[in-house]
């Protein structure tokens, strides 16, 4: 089915969009990925890359709702389990969050996605040393994406910083609420040091 707009099927369309992340030319990317998802609703990948770009700006709700739409429609794609559970986790929401990297315990034990996950879902619980052990293992296995790395990196240096700060300080008790705030900090600032960093 050829778009009217623009003459170019879903197929091509998905592989401008391809082109265009490459190049980082989010906006171009976006369109060419609507101009699929409007020929084709039920294209998962398109779906999940619209998602991630939208998460790269900030646009986290608009995300949320993409990538759960995505992992319905292509549930083997790993990052979409595990970037819709970052999201949630950034909001606060650890519930949906370890729902969401639960589908990842199926995979193998050597897949960077399911320790990544393992490591945040220790994060969430307040086990800094043991998320700290399970993104260390993580980062020294995951040769293939860097830009995943990159990420958990950073909320390794967060979670290094907060526990350095807490060496010598009294704890105090805290509620579940405070707790999931804190995180939710820690994974938003995390995320945030990536897109607010402009080379020009």
């Amino acid at each position: 089915m050829l778009n009217s707009d623009n003459n170019l099927d879903a197929d091509e369309s998905f592989h401008l969009a391809l082109k265009y992340m490459n190049q980082g030319d989010q906006e171009a990317a976006i369109l060419h990925l609507k101009n699929v998802l409007d020929d084709k609703p039920g294209h998962g990948q398109a779906m999940y890359l619209l998602g991630a770009l939208h998460a790269d700006l900030g646009m986290y709700e608009r995300a949320t709702e993409e990538l759960t739409k995505a992992v319905e429609m292509v549930p083997e794609i790993n990052a979409a389990h595990f970037q819709l559970g970052l999201l949630h986790a950034m909001s606060g929401d650890v519930d949906n969050a370890i729902s969401a990297w639960e589908a990842l315990k199926s995979r193998s034990d050597s897949d960077p996605y399911r320790i990544f996950a393992s490591g945040l879902e220790k994060l969430c619980d307040d086990d800094f040393e043991g998320a700290a052990a399970k993104l260390k293992h993580g980062l020294s296995i995951n040769s293939e994406n860097d830009a995943l790395n990159e990420d958990m990196a950073r909320i390794l240096a967060e979670i290094n910083s907060t526990t350095s700060q807490t060496i010598g300080v009294d704890e105090s008790p805290t509620s579940e609420a405070q707790s999931k705030e804190s995180v939710s900090k820690m994974f938003l600032a995390a995320y945030q040091q990536d897109n607010d960093s402009d080379p020009n």
